[in-house]
């Protein structure tokens, strides 16, 4: 795998995902209502006894303020803003991804209520990005994000299906029905057509049980199956962003998707460059010590 498709697929990802950061912050923005103390959104770290607060309940009640919310939601959109234009700079990625991770878990801690999957995710790539660029190589940065992030997206899938595999509501078909009747994230005609083919409901259930459980496959699977298999899951998040009105879905795990066609794409190629001087080098250093 050469420099080139390591560092395209990694700003690939690091796009999406500040398309999905961008559209949130600016979302955030536009609500700084719901920030009040009377709002839906306003801080819970002194309330909730968040991890901030048993070290600093004065900085706890500064993050609670909604002048700081709006500080964070703002920080948030300039990052976005950042890594959407200048996502093949190293500099710029270091900054965005630190400062990314950061906000996030402040507003984790200001207000730990209504996060999802979605969520979860954006903030496993902005920390991955974080951590591997303490490796100086370029190079080997991006390919240590790119497995990573790709390790994380299999891991969450089959985790992911594994939960509904135990869960009878989902093996019965109960759980799609009973979530298209929700006001918040169902439709009603989806379950108008659920009602008339309680069939569907099941087949629904128990497609998403067994790819998300069996998505670690693909690894295996010769190319000609393994693409249609990731745009599959692609498929999947739209129709869940348009469905249950959750476009953050979209962003969040399509941003992923690019570190496993990464992934894919290396299957059975020897060790990039860089690696190959890191591996050569740390056998010179463990034989000078032995001798």
């Amino acid at each position: 795998m050469s420099v080139r498709s390591a560092a395209h697929a990694a700003a690939r990802v690091r796009r999406v995902a500040a398309v999905g950061q961008t559209v949130n912050a600016a979302e955030s923005l536009a609500r700084t209502h719901l920030y009040a103390d009377d709002g839906i959104l306003r801080g819970q770290a002194v309330a909730t006894d968040a991890p901030l607060a048993r070290r600093s309940r004065r900085l706890a009640t500064i993050l609670d303020h909604p002048r700081t919310a709006t500080a964070l939601s703002a920080a948030n959109l300039v990052c976005g803003l950042a890594t959407l234009a200048f996502a093949d700079r190293r500099a710029v990625r270091v900054a965005t991804a630190v400062t990314s991770t950061a906000v996030a878990n402040l507003t984790a801690q200001r207000n730990p209520y209504g996060r999802d999957g979605s969520d979860q995710m954006q903030r496993v790539i902005q920390g991955y990005d974080a951590i591997s660029a303490v490796v100086a190589d370029p190079e080997s940065a991006d390919d240590l994000f790119l497995r990573a992030v790709n390790a994380q997206l299999a891991i969450s899938y089959a985790a992911s299906g594994l939960i509904k595999l135990v869960s009878s509501d989902w093996r019965s078909g109960r759980a799609f029905a009973g979530v298209m009747r929700t006001s918040m994230y169902g439709d009603p005609r989806v379950s108008r057509l659920l009602d008339r083919f309680p069939f569907l409901g099941t087949l629904v259930c128990w497609q998403t049980i067994l790819w998300e459980t069996a998505f670690p496959v693909i690894y295996l699977l010769p190319e000609r199956l393994s693409r249609p298999t990731l745009a599959f899951a692609k498929v999947f998040h739209l129709a869940i962003g348009h469905f249950m009105g959750l476009p953050r879905f979209i962003w969040a795990f399509s941003a992923t998707h690019p570190a496993t066609e990464y992934v894919l794409e290396a299957r059975g190629t020897t060790p990039t460059a860089s690696v190959s001087r890191l591996l050569r080098g740390g056998a010179e250093t463990t034989t000078e010590v032995a001798a």
